[in-house]
C-alpha cells in the first residue's frame, strides 16, 4: 500500500507534494520542533490542492497512515538498517516503517551489558550523527534481550521506562523485551501510541 492506495482520488501530482513535504529537509531545525512538525503532519496529513478533470479545483487532506485500520498500512521491520547522515554512517539494529515511514527504532545490547548502554553508547550518538532518523520517530526501545525500556525520542535516560505489562489483564511476557514489543508493536497498539 501506498499513498495512491490510502488517498485513491489524488492525482500522482498530490501524491509527489505530499512525499516531499514529510521528506523535506529540516537539519536547519531544532530536532525538537522538526519532530513535532513531522509528526503533525503524518497525523493530520498533508493539505494538497489541485486541478480535477473539469478544471474545478479540488483541496484535500492526505493520508500518510490509516489511522482506523491497522491492515491499510504497509507494516516493515528491518534489522541493520543503515543510516547515512551528512558526515557519518550508522546501523541502527531495527527500525520498524509504517507506509516506510520510521515510526520506532530499536537499539539492542548484548545480555551482559545493561540497557543504558543501548542509550550512551548508541541513541546519544545517532541524534547528532544522523539526525534525519529522528525526524519521524515516535518512541525509542532500548534493551539487552531480558530488560527493555521505552522513551520518547529526545527524553533523557531518566525518562526511559519499563512497560509492566500487555494487556489490560496484566499479562506479562517472559522477558521485559517481550512485553514491550507485544505492548506497543503490536499494529493496532502502535497506532494507538502514535
Amino acid at each position: 500500500m501506498g499513498l495512491q492506495t490510502l488517498n485513491p482520488d489524488a492525482p500522482a501530482g498530490a501524491i509527489e507534494e505530499a512525499i516531499a513535504a514529510v521528506a523535506r529537509d529540516r537539519s536547519a531545525m531544532d530536532p525538537v520542533r522538526a519532530n513535532r512538525e513531522i509528526y503533525d503532519l503524518i497525523r493530520d496529513g498533508h493539505r494538497a490542492t489541485w486541478h480535477d478533470e473539469q478544471g474545478d479545483e479540488r483541496s484535500e487532506r492526505l493520508r500518510y497512515i490509516d489511522w482506523n485500520d491497522s491492515q491499510k498500512n504497509d507494516w516493515l521491520a528491518a534489522n541493520q538498517v543503515w543510516i547515512a547522515g551528512d558526515l557519518y554512517v550508522r546501523r541502527a539494529d531495527l527500525v520498524l516503517f509504517v507506509n516506510g515511514i520510521p515510526l520506532v527504532l530499536m537499539e539492542f545490547k548484548g545480555a551482559n551489558r545493561k540497557v543504558r548502554a543501548a542509550y550512551d553508547d548508541n541513541l546519544v550518538d545517532y541524534r547528532t550523527a544522523v539526525p534525519q532518523l529522528f525526524g519521524p520517530n515516535a518512541f525509542v526501545v532500548l534493551s539487552n534481550g531480558s530488560e527493555a525500556r521505552m522513551g520518547a525520542t529526545f527524553a533523557g535516560w531518566e525518562h526511559f521506562g519499563e512497560w509492566k505489562r500487555i494487556d489490560e489483564s496484566g499479562t506479562r511476557g517472559r522477558v521485559g523485551l517481550e512485553t514491550l514489543i507485544r505492548a506497543t508493536c503490536a499494529k493496532h497498539r502502535l497506532l494507538d501510541l502514535v
